[in-house]
């Protein structure tokens, strides 16, 4: 019986490292240069997987009658409640909303927790009054952190240039947010084959056209999705520095 629960301990552990999650960017921008930009961190797969490895620590711990169970109804809400935990500890999402509305030229930070539909995500949303604003928030939110623990990934330069608006990393933010993605790493395959990495563009005018190295692209009328698959376009999305162009006015 301890065999069994330590493997299914260790199953445990695996899935609360892998990559088995979503990160959505979603910015609405005005023809002025003023929007609203929201991050979502998708964990709805992590959580199911969770679920199932609780379902299966409790028959095990079931057929041992001086092992407590939980009740099923009970699995879905501590799944969720670790993930929140693990989540807030990578990305805190409330201080990071309290730093935000601090910035001038940002307002209406607030974060939220989605559960409709099946889904679990987290995420932060807040308004910018302009393209600077925009990218000194981003730089807020997503840049560096000096606490190897903490959740982080590049922090995109946005451009709105003649009706174009415009994304792009640092070279070397490219290169620091793909270095835990090789193809040639049975590990890094197994963990993270089902991350994306989804930037979705929205405008008041219907969208003419949209394009970014590493992405699958798809547009209609008003709003324009870039999907990055890390693992299977790794090099293309490396070589062009996650650029991306779509065209909202």
């Amino acid at each position: 019986m301890k065999q069994k629960l330590t493997a299914i301990a260790l199953l445990f552990l695996l899935l609360t490292l892998s990559g088995c999650f979503g990160v959505e960017e979603k910015i609405l921008i005005h023809k002025d240069g003023s929007g609203e930009f929201t991050l979502s961190f998708d964990i709805t797969q992590t959580t199911r997987k969770m679920v199932f490895l609780l379902e299966k620590m409790n028959t095990a711990m079931r057929k041992d009658s001086t092992s407590p169970t939980m009740r099923k109804e009970d699995l879905w809400e501590k799944a969720r409640e670790d993930q929140m935990v693990k989540m807030n500890e990578k990305m805190p999402l409330k201080e990071t909303c309290v730093i935000l509305n601090g910035l001038k030229g940002i307002s209406q930070s607030r974060h939220y927790t989605d559960t409709t539909n099946g889904k679990f995500a987290m995420g932060l949303t807040f308004k910018f009054t302009n393209i600077a604003a925009l990218n000194k928030a981003l730089k807020t939110v997503l840049g560096v952190k000096k606490d190897p623990t903490r959740l982080t990934f590049p922090a995109p330069v946005y451009t709105l240039k003649e009706g174009i608006l415009i994304r792009e990393v640092t070279k070397k933010d490219v290169a620091t947010f793909l270095s835990d993605y090789s193809a040639d790493d049975k590990l890094s395959k197994a963990m993270m084959k089902d991350f994306k990495y989804v930037v979705v563009v929205q405008s008041d005018n219907d969208i003419k056209a949209a394009a970014a190295g590493g992405a699958s692209t798809t547009f209609a009328g008003k709003q324009a999705t870039l999907n990055y698959k890390a693992l299977e376009n790794r090099d293309e999305i490396k070589n062009t520095n996650m650029h991306g162009e779509v065209q909202v006015y």
